[in-house]
């Protein structure tokens, strides 16, 4: 088969950026024998000298500035991160009629709206398998394997550092602090490491996640985000007594002409697929109509994992470019806003724990003010504790509205005998 090279410019050369030059550099062999096609880079640019002398770039290849970024190539690859910047070049990119891929899950998140059609004015196309769970092909998975799917119901562990964090609490039984610390000294976490715990990494990914199964534009400020910081170990000591681990799940499912999408810890049963996904690996469990339930499982970040995913990307968008393969014009431009389901509005169970005076009747003024808003119990747990500061009972509800819960803790919180703020976890069904 004839050769056919397609150039790219690699923008970035960090911890992805390098992954991607060192696989395009030494699998170049291999994706050539098959596919025919070959992947040039013809230039690489990166503001650290210091990182472009450790790679030893090939003379082949040249040095760019950002403004050189769209020339002389057929695919940028922007793997800089950030928003401003990030957003300069992908735009120029698409205004270039250049296909772009990238790795940037807050840039298509909170700007993605714009770039998409910017792309559909310019006849060109985004991919951006790696912004979502790393090495998992989960969208290429979902755009050509499960077309022929109504997916229902999709719930994710899709951050890392936060699935490692809890993992340690629970294995090695620390509390957050120290398992935040472990997984900074052993690099699953960043210095800091806000946007993961906080949970808005995670939340990024299932915006793009629920935007491309729902073929939706999904505004990212009206996602529901609870990072895993309050997580204690007594909860995850008593969620595991009551058969349930805590992970940061993102759930995406459609109700009626609205996307119930958000991010928040979750006690999920110890029988689930997803109870099992440990340290920092990611797993997404979907339902689809067709195929029923699928697990998809394995690392979601790493400069390998990532950077396999984004050169998939560029063989994809390289055989459209060789092969001149066009989507016509009414099946590209086809996502439009979808308003989000209100958080206040969902129904579930709940673990919802209590800090109280160890005195009689506690827990029937607890049951009152839950009964009085709907708010059913499953069972109880109350051990005593001999605690100046409060003992701990723990309440497992039936499905219940989430405004009314938060009505009953709010009542609760005001009774003399409660010592500390009330909290709740939802309960993945």
């Amino acid at each position: 088969m004839k050769k056919m090279c397609v150039d790219i410019n690699l923008i970035g050369l960090g911890t992805v950026g390098r992954g991607v030059y060192e696989l395009i550099t030494n699998k170049n062999k291999e994706i050539n024998e098959k596919t025919g096609l070959e992947i040039g880079i013809y230039g690489v640019c990166e503001k650290n000298k210091k990182i472009l002398k450790e790679i030893n770039i090939s003379q082949n290849i040249k040095i760019i500035d950002i403004k050189s970024a769209s020339k002389r190539c057929d695919i940028v690859v922007e793997l800089i991160g950030g928003l401003d910047t990030a957003y300069d070049i992908v735009s120029n990119a698409l205004n270039n009629k250049k296909y772009v891929v990238t790795a940037n899950k807050a840039l298509l998140a909170e700007r993605g709206e714009e770039l998409f059609d910017l792309a559909f004015k310019n006849d060109v196309e985004i991919r951006y398998e790696a912004s979502v769970a790393g090495g998992i092909p989960i969208l290429k998975s979902i755009r050509e394997g499960l077309i022929a799917n109504d997916i229902t119901e999709i719930y994710g562990i899709i951050n890392g550092t936060t699935n490692y964090i809890l993992t340690r609490m629970e294995k090695e039984e620390m509390d957050f602090d120290k398992a935040l610390k472990l997984a900074q000294n052993n690099g699953f976490a960043e210095a800091d490491p806000s946007l993961d715990i906080n949970g808005i990494d995670s939340a990024h990914k299932a915006v793009l996640l629920g935007g491309l199964v729902y073929q939706s534009i999904i505004p990212f400020n009206d996602v529901y985000i609870e990072g895993i910081s309050n997580i204690t170990l007594q909860d995850i000591k008593y969620a595991f007594e009551m058969g349930f681990r805590v992970k940061l799940i993102a759930t995406i499912k459609r109700i009626v002409d609205k996307i119930d999408i958000r991010v928040h810890p979750a006690l999920v049963p110890i029988n689930h697929p997803l109870s099992n996904i440990p340290d920092e690996y990611n797993g997404i469990f979907l339902k689809g109509d067709a195929v029923s339930e699928q697990l998809y499982y394995g690392k979601g970040a790493g400069r390998y994992p990532a950077a396999s995913a984004v050169v998939a990307d560029v063989v994809d968008l390289a055989k459209k470019i060789v092969y001149r393969e066009k989507l016509p014009k009414n099946i590209k431009k086809r996502y439009i806003k979808k308003a989000v389901f209100a958080v206040d509005d969902i129904y579930c169970s709940y673990f919802l724990k209590f800090i109280t005076l160890d005195r009689p009747l506690v827990l029937a003024k607890i049951s009152r003010i839950l009964g009085i808003n709907d708010v059913s119990i499953a069972s109880v747990i109350q051990k005593e504790v001999n605690n100046p500061k409060g003992v701990p009972i723990v309440i497992l509800t039936h499905k219940a509205n989430e405004r009314r819960v938060k009505e009953a803790l709010k009542e609760i919180d005001k009774l003399s005998i409660i010592k500390a703020k009330s909290s709740l976890i939802r309960i993945l069904e």
